[in-house]
């Protein structure tokens, strides 16, 4: 009797040892589904903080090099948690781009479309007017652009200022990379403006000089004939300022 007890209790304790096997390797198993699972996220997220790092560096080194560029929306399934940091960008060229077409619209069928010694420009005391009187208008639009440019350059500083990100290396790498594009694109942008401001002033002085000669000079053949030498000398001068800075443009 005794003999079967003991068997039943070996058996019993057999079982249980068994059960407690199969527990612990399902627990195992589950366990090493979450590690894979937590695996692949984490290797799904690196390819989207890296299709981020890709994409943020592409659109500024476009507009730094002037080529045509189209924004995506910043979506969480391609940028992961690095779209704020897609948003402030998105905003920062989508500015820019918006600034220079404006700017460009404005400035697009003025004066330097034409021939300096046309008579649309300087062929009478009024005309000369009319052409320094959009002059104005061009300086006008120039302080506008650069206004512009200034206030989305405070605008994207204060942004990126305040962002809070997921504070890794490769996140920090990408800020300061994408910081460097954008001083390069704004010092850029002020270099081609100042030229500009130089050309305008150039062409303002140029006509001012001409309604300080009224009278001492015929257009004729497109060409401007002094009486004086000494107004040869300086128009020539002035024109070639003029010259030298419109290459210096084309030339960006």
């Amino acid at each position: 009797m005794n003999q079967e007890v003991n068997n039943n209790l070996a058996n019993t304790e057999i079982k249980s040892g068994n059960k407690k096997k199969k527990i612990l390797a399902t627990i195992i198993g589950i366990l090493a589904v979450i590690a894979i699972s937590v695996y692949a996220l984490k290797i799904i997220e690196e390819q989207k903080e890296e299709a981020a790092q890709k994409y943020i560096i592409s659109i500024s080194q476009k507009l730094l090099d002037g080529t045509a560029i189209k924004t995506n929306s910043a979506d969480k399934k391609d940028y992961g948690k690095l779209v704020p940091l897609v948003s402030i960008a998105n905003e920062d060229v989508d500015k820019i781009v918006s600034l220079n077409k404006s700017a460009e619209k404005e400035l697009n069928g003025n004066m330097f479309k034409n021939n300096m010694n046309t008579n649309e420009l300087i062929g009478s005391t009024s005309a000369i007017e009319k052409s320094r009187k959009e002059i104005g208008s061009i300086n006008n639009s120039l302080a506008k652009y650069e206004t512009g440019i200034n206030e989305n350059k405070t605008n994207i500083d204060k942004k990126l200022a305040e962002y809070k990100g997921i504070n890794t290396e490769a996140e920090k790498n990408l800020i300061s990379d994408y910081n460097n594009l954008r001083k390069k694109n704004y010092d850029k942008d002020m270099k081609e403006l100042n030229t500009v401001k130089a050309l305008v002033a150039s062409m303002d002085k140029y006509l001012a000089f001409l309604q300080s000669r009224e009278g001492q000079y015929v257009i004729s053949g497109g060409m401007i004939n002094f009486y004086n030498q000494n107004d040869v000398d300086e128009c020539n001068k002035l024109v070639g300022n003029i010259t030298e800075l419109s290459k210096q443009l084309k030339n960006k």
